[in-house]
Formats: C-alpha cells, sequence, structure tokens
C-alpha cells in the first residue's frame, strides 16, 4: 500500500513543465479574489480595515480618498490569504522525489517555448475586458435612465413606513433636518451634503425613510417661494431628482448612526436635480469610452500579431535552407575526405542541472503592470501625505493636534515614495527588457 502511494506521488511528480506552476497561479489568483471580495465587503457595508483606514483619514483630514482607502485595505486583506496560499503550497508541492527529477527535467527541456503573440494578445485581451466593463456600466446607467418611466408623487411617510412607490425619477415632499446635515468629500471631488426628509408628525425616535443628496448646504426646495410667503414654512418642502440605488456612504451613515437616527429598511436617497435624460446622457457616454477602448485594444492586438507574424516569416525566408547530404563530399582526388565528428549529445540532466524554467531576467507583463499601478498609486499617496503632515504640524505647533499623527503620515509618505521609486525602477527595467525582445525576435 505505502509503495503504491509513493509510485502514484511520483507519477503525480512527473507532469509537462509548467503545471506545478500553474497550479501555484491559481492559488495566487483565488486568493487575490477572496481578498478583493473580502475588501469590497468591507467597503460596501463601511466596515473592518476599510472603515478604521477611512476613519483614520477622517480624522486627519476630514476627508478620505475611496480609492487609495480600497486599495490600502486590499493590501491588508492579502496577508492573510497569501499567507494561508504560501502554506497550501508548500504542503502540496513540497515533496520532491529524487528518482523522479529526470522526468521533470526531460519533461522540461521537451516544454515547447513561449509563444512570441502572448503579449500583445494578452494586453489586448486586457484592455478589451476593461472595455467591456465600461460598456456594460454604461448599458446599465442607460437603462436605469430610460426605465425610470414618468415623475411619481410621494411623501416622505411612504418611505418611512417602509412601503415606497415603485419608481426612481420622483417628486417627494415632506420637512428636511437643517441640524442633522452630514457633508461628504472623497478626495479632490466636490463636498456632498446629506440631509433626513422626514414627514410632519415625526419624532428622533423613528426611522427616516427619505435622504437628500444635494451639492451645496442650503439648497432650495421646489416649492421655495411658496413657502417663503407668510405662513409658508408649515407647507411641506418639495424635492425633486432620481433615487441612487447606492444608497448613502458608509461614512455618511455611520454618522448618522452614531447620531442615534434610525434608518428605515429600504431607506431611498435621492439625488437633488438629477434627471433621467442626464442619466441616459452619461451613459451613452460610458459606453462610446468602453466601445472605443475594446475596439482599439483588439485592433492593435492584431496588428501586433500579425507584425510579429511577419517578421518570423521574413526571417525564415532569410534563412538558409540545411545542406542536402547527397551533396556531401565524400572524396577529393581519390582521397576519401574524413567527416567531422558527430556533435556530442546533450548530457542527462542531473538533480544538480535542474533549474527552473521562468528566467527571472526576462520580460514580464504582470511586472510591467504592477509598476504603472506602484507609480499611479503611489504618486498621490506621497503627496496628500505630505500635504496632511503639513496640516497637522501646523495644528500640532497650535497645540490642536498629536506630533504622532505627523509621524505617522510621513512615514506613509515615505511608503508611497518608496512605491514611486520601485515602480519607475521596475517600470524601466521591464521596458528595457521588452525592448531587447522585440529586438533579438527581429
Amino acid at each position: 500500500m505505502e509503495a503504491g502511494f509513493d509510485r502514484e506521488k511520483r507519477d503525480s511528480m512527473a507532469q509537462p513543465a509548467g503545471a506545478g506552476r500553474r497550479r501555484l497561479r491559481i492559488g495566487d489568483a483565488i486568493a487575490l479574489f477572496l481578498a478583493t471580495a473580502l475588501t469590497g465587503y468591507w467597503a460596501w457595508t463601511y466596515t473592518g480595515v476599510y472603515r478604521w483606514l477611512a476613519e483614520l483619514q477622517l480624522r486627519m483630514m476630514h476627508q478620505y480618498e475611496v480609492q487609495l482607502t480600497f486599495v490600502l485595505a486590499l493590501l491588508v486583506a492579502c496577508v492573510p490569504f497569501f499567507f494561508i496560499s504560501a502554506i497550501a503550497r508548500r504542503a502540496i508541492f513540497g515533496y520532491q522525489d529524487p528518482a523522479n527529477l529526470q522526468l521533470i527535467a526531460a519533461a522540461k527541456q521537451k516544454a515547447s517555448p513561449p509563444s512570441p503573440l502572448r503579449i500583445p494578445l494578452w494586453t489586448a485581451a486586457i484592455f478589451a475586458l476593461i472595455g467591456a466593463g465600461l460598456v456594460i456600466a454604461g448599458a446599465y446607467q442607460k437603462h436605469r435612465g430610460q426605465s425610470a418611466g414618468q415623475m411619481v408623487q410621494a411623501t416622505a411617510a411612504y418611505y418611512a413606513s417602509g412601503h415606497p412607490p415603485a419608481g426612481d425619477y420622483i417628486s417627494v415632499s415632506g420637512f428636511s433636518v437643517p441640524g442633522a446635515t452630514q457633508s461628504f468629500q472623497s478626495g479632490d471631488s466636490a463636498a456632498k451634503y446629506y440631509a433626513p426628509l422626514v414627514p410632519p408628525n415625526w419624532t428622533s425616535d423613528k426611522p427616516v425613510g427619505m435622504f437628500l443628496e444635494t451639492d451645496v448646504p442650503n439648497m432650495m426646495p421646489t416649492n421655495y417661494y411658496q413657502r417663503s410667503q407668510i405662513g409658508g414654512s408649515e407647507i411641506p418642502e418639495i424635492w425633486q431628482g432620481m433615487t441612487d440605488p447606492e444608497g448613502l456612504p458608509g461614512a455618511v451613515r455611520a454618522q448618522f448612526e452614531q447620531e442615534h437616527l434610525a434608518l428605515a429598511d429600504g431607506y431611498r436617497l435621492l439625488s437633488v436635480g438629477e434627471t433621467p435624460q442626464n442619466i441616459v446622457s452619461e451613459g451613452q457616454t460610458v459606453i462610446y469610452a468602453g466601445s472605443a477602448v475594446a475596439v482599439v485594444s483588439i485592433l492593435a492586438g492584431l496588428v501586433s500579431a500579425l507584425f510579429i507574424l511577419w517578421r518570423q516569416r521574413v526571417r525564415h525566408k532569410t534563412t538558409a535552407p540545411p545542406l542536402d547530404p547527397r551533396l556531401e563530399i565524400v572524396a577529393i582526388d581519390g582521397r576519401k575526405v574524413p567527416r567531422p565528428p558527430p556533435l556530442a549529445a546533450d548530457p542527462a540532466p542531473t538533480p544538480q542541472s535542474i533549474v527552473t524554467t521562468h528566467n527571472p531576467n526576462s520580460f514580464s507583463l504582470p511586472r510591467l503592470i504592477l509598476a504603472i499601478v506602484l507609480v499611479f498609486f503611489g504618486s498621490p499617496l506621497a503627496i496628500w501625505m505630505v500635504i496632511a503632515a503639513m496640516f497637522i504640524g501646523t495644528d500640532a505647533t497650535k497645540g490642536q493636534a498629536s506630533w504622532i499623527g505627523v509621524f505617522v503620515t510621513l512615514a506613509i509618505a515615505l511608503l508611497g515614495a518608496a512605491m514611486i521609486v520601485g515602480g519607475l525602477a521596475m517600470g524601466i527595467r521591464e521596458t528595457l527588457r521588452g525592448w531587447r525582445v522585440i529586438r533579438d525576435r527581429r
């Protein structure tokens, strides 16, 4: 039984070259997918590491960067998943049978070299998928605007009761609560203001089913002039716009919950002033942009592939054909010409001569993409943290903040600078390697 198990395990090691690496990539991809899913859940529910990072930025800067917070939370979430993946990889592929190493080396030698079409086609496929994602997002947004229908009349009491009327394009009446307004700003985007809209008989112990999203803190309702008349303050406000399916941002929702403001089940967020026509127009713009990205990526990939094939064909034609063995010179003036000694065969692979098929000095598209990502996220991280350190340092000199915040922000700024330097070095190195690959193939 034990001999059969060892034989099966040796046979499992005699697999084509790269099979273990393919499984290794699949394990890392699964770990990255799980970490991304967990980070997305944190961002959607405003919990976990994402909330901790967001509130840390809010305490220091009174705003937080959504994209940067997501990336940092993703990096933190990747640590345990990749650690588990490494342990599983060690447990599964850590076994090496010396009796089978020659079979593995022979399989690696027989493995065909990677196709030169891999880089352009994979690059085109990645950008085409990005364009397809934009098209899908734009189509959903356009469909949402087209299916909004006519404006629906409603009151805040309907939403507070948990039975909102059907329709996304609404005109709702109620009374806003200016004292409970919350503001939210993400990065360089304009600040948004959120205020509850309640029915006339609402009290603080009742849930709120409708919230207003405006671009200014004191936006006037549609019937402002009517309410400005004598006794008009008793008339309910009228607000018109489109409901936002994403609801309140996580930070704003947490602020309302901290102030003991209950949210009704199925509450709605009204984007004041938004119309179906604007949503349809924005959706069409996203569709056009995504289509352009996908088409250009596919055409660029095909042109690059055809160019590589053409260069290979030209090089194949210019290569001298092998000599015909029938034209071999056997004798000159009756004297036999000695044949050259045959080429020595390659030595049999030994466990010491076995090396991995991956060449660390070869061009790697994932490393080039990683370099771009590092520079893309490291630049705003370093700049933003230096500015934050300046503001916090000014407050610290006045005794309004702690110097610990200055050191923390400077440390994060150094991390961003390291990302920039590392990304630039990696990008330049991979660019030079890619240029050498193209030059050698010519």
